[in-house]
């Protein structure tokens, strides 16, 4: 048995990966136990709601939300604060997804929350951390939930330098909303070979199918970002560290220590 656990900001693009990890056999629980499509997500959010409960009880517990992200000390995920929520989450696992081989949890607070469900979960982990342009999740964020885009941007970067902090020690494989969108095939293979699933053409027919590209309303390049227009400087420095570092790992050419390296560069950003 394997968990797949998909970290990235709202309006990232966390929901297109889930349905492709869906075409490619990650079970994500129940139609029912999900959260049913909206205006806003027309093609489905595939985030468990009993799951997802247990995040909104962590991040309140300790005075936050995903729009509100609670100052997080070292060891928080071990406090005795959290044996009541800990239970029930290893009750929704189990009854859920005992007898699924390949299981996915999807949540964008799960970045925020990760290092919880990394001492929780027994069997084998796998992470995808799925970026987007700041500029662009920021727009969307900001039409879907009317904030400022101060706001928007900062919250891109805590969450995306939050899901890298959390998913340092686990098997990890980063993509990009937009890369999927300019090369589903390609992407495709290389999230199938992550999680060691074969994409016959069947799979590649059912991807097609599932993706949209009139649904994205923002296409924004990395240029603009390097502009820094409509985009914080934490944020855009970030977005460029985690662009080059994915677009390395396309050629094959990461080393271990090129993941220890994205991580230092995101803490000293963070740091200013």
């Amino acid at each position: 048995m394997t968990a797949v656990f998909v970290l990235g900001m709202h309006r990232s693009g966390t929901s297109l990966v889930s349905g492709l990890l869906k075409t490619l056999g990650v079970d994500f629980g129940a139609d029912s136990e999900l959260i049913p499509p909206n205006q806003f997500n027309m093609k489905g959010f595939f985030e468990h709601i009993g799951l997802n409960g247990i995040n909104v009880e962590i991040l309140t517990k300790f005075g936050g939300d995903w729009y509100a992200p609670p100052a997080l000390l070292p060891g928080w995920e071990e406090s005795e604060r959290l044996a009541d929520i800990r239970k029930r989450a290893v009750e929704r696992i189990h009854s859920n997804f005992a007898k699924s081989s390949l299981w996915g949890f999807k949540d964008p607070r799960s970045c925020l929350t990760f290092p919880f469900w990394k001492k929780l979960v027994k069997e084998p982990i796998k992470v995808v951390v799925v970026g987007r342009n700041p500029i662009d999740a920021a727009r969307s964020l900001q039409a879907v939930q009317k904030i400022l885009a101060s706001e928007a941007s900062d919250l891109w970067f805590k969450h995306m330098v939050a899901a890298f902090r959390g998913s340092s020690d686990v098997p990890r494989h980063v993509i990009f909303y937009e890369d999927f969108l300019q090369d589903l095939h390609g992407e495709l293979r290389r999230l199938g070979a992550f999680i060691e699933r074969p994409v016959g053409g069947e799979v590649i027919t059912r991807a097609m199918k599932f993706v949209d590209t009139q649904l994205r309303h923002y296409e924004s390049s990395p240029q603009d970002v390097q502009g820094g227009v409509g985009v914080d400087p934490r944020s855009r420095k970030a977005y460029l560290t985690i662009r080059a570092f994915v677009d390395v790992a396309k050629q094959g050419k990461l080393e271990p220590q090129d993941e220890r390296e994205i991580e230092r560069i995101l803490g000293e950003i963070q740091r200013g």
